[in-house]
């Protein structure tokens, strides 16, 4: 594995990493969900060695929602923007995998499935909906959440809403939220906002209802539906749920529940592999 540096067209400088291999026939790209990076999240790792072993290629893009409060550089390496899942901004996405799927191609890889995993699976959807690179041939969704169904379901977010916007009217919107979101996150009150009343982050309202499929169903390449059997941001019947979201893709796609795993795959890492290998290698 190796660190890499790859630049967005918003000039900020994201670090990524690099599982490369030998032949540069096929790569994954893998999306972190909220704050999600290869050091908490033990799965990516293993991920990304066991593709090596099979020469695929695979990449950890590390984006400006990965990490909980990071320092990204710009190209000229005097001003730092101050990014990390308190302060980006869920559109970014666009140009954050935009760039990784550049790189991939500047190395010569041909082929790209595109991965995302918990809010990366959003932004996969979102991305792919919007752009359509010919090297992508199919994408997977990992731990898929109905971003709507969570938020509206804490008991807490009226009050950080209101509390959120009072500091973005006050002219601090980059204040720091003085609760935890989810018990986890530190958000800035603008991130907040953007996390609650951003559109384009509801495409996946298997739930909540509250948004839209639409991004979805544009996109013309097989899918992977993937959760744990005890991921509790997928709903109590996971089965049932992804379900639901392969008939709303309106093509061809499969879904895959990987037995005793939870959100993040904790000491599942290798049943995680052994259920996406397959589906990879039907496009190499």
């Amino acid at each position: 594995m190796e660190i890499i540096d790859v630049k967005n067209s918003q000039n900020i400088i994201l670090h990524g990493c690099l599982f490369d291999a030998k032949e540069r026939s096929m790569c994954v790209i893998f999306v972190p969900g909220m704050a999600g990076n290869i050091i908490e999240n033990k799965f990516i790792q293993v991920l990304g060695e066991e593709f090596q072993k099979q020469n695929i290629g695979f990449v950890c893009a590390h984006n400006q929602g990965s990490f909980h409060i990071v320092d990204y550089p710009y190209v000229d390496h005097e001003n730092y923007p101050r990014r990390g899942v308190a302060f980006e901004k869920f559109d970014d996405c666009i140009f954050d995998i935009s760039a990784y799927i550049e790189y991939a191609q500047k190395l010569g890889y041909k082929k790209i499935v595109l991965a995302g995993h918990s809010l990366g699976a959003n932004k996969v959807i979102h991305y792919l909906s919007k752009q359509k690179p010919a090297n992508v041939v199919a994408y997977i969704l990992l731990s898929p959440p109905d971003i709507a169904y969570e938020i509206d379901t804490t008991k807490n977010m009226d009050k950080l809403l209101a509390e959120a916007k009072a500091n973005i009217n006050s002219g601090k919107p980059d204040k720091l939220l003085n609760e935890l979101v989810w018990d986890y996150y530190i958000l800035s009150s603008a991130r907040f906002v953007d996390l609650v009343e951003n559109k384009n982050a509801k495409n996946l309202p298997i739930m909540s209802k509250n948004g839209s499929f639409d991004a979805l169903k544009s996109i013309k390449l097989p899918l992977l539906a993937i959760a744990g059997e005890h991921d509790d941001s997928c709903s109590n019947n996971i089965k049932r749920y992804l379900d639901s979201l392969i008939k709303n893709s309106n093509f061809a796609g499969e879904y895959a529940i990987v037995c005793g795993a939870g959100h993040t795959y904790y000491g599942k890492e290798q049943a995680l592999f052994d259920a996406i290998y397959p589906f990879v290698l039907k496009f190499k």
